[in-house]
């Protein structure tokens, strides 16, 4: 007689034990970042030097990056560190929007800047 016990089934991917938490999606967004730029898992071995092993992990989720391989990848992105935590589409949104603000301030102080060359006029020239 063949018993199948199907929350013990291997097939499954997930438990479906509520006591068991269901694995969490990884809080960065390296290979999108990397599709970006055309780059691939092996980048992080032929560019940073890391082992084949740690790379792997890294890729995958299996392991968290430290600060300072996060500083390594974003630099090898030319990307700011904190920019790994967001999907490329945001990261590329919230330059442009601090991209035009920057132009608004530029704007606003050669305006200012304007009105204090002006030459003086009236009660103001005497």
């Amino acid at each position: 007689m063949h018993i199948h016990f199907r929350l013990t089934d291997a097939t499954q991917p997930f438990s479906d034990n509520v006591n068991m938490a269901a694995p969490e999606k990884s809080l960065w967004y390296l290979q999108e970042w990397f599709a970006t730029q055309d780059k691939i898992q092996r980048t992080l071995v032929t560019e940073l030097g890391w082992l084949p092993g740690k790379a792997h992990k890294i890729w995958h989720g299996i392991q968290e990056p430290k600060p300072s391989e996060m500083h390594e990848i974003a630099a090898l992105l030319n990307i700011r560190p904190h920019e790994l935590m967001m999907h490329p589409e945001e990261a590329m949104r919230i330059r442009r929007l601090e991209a035009a603000v920057r132009e608004v301030a530029k704007e606003t102080s050669s305006v200012s800047g304007d009105a204090n060359d002006a030459p003086a006029t009236g009660s103001e020239a005497a």
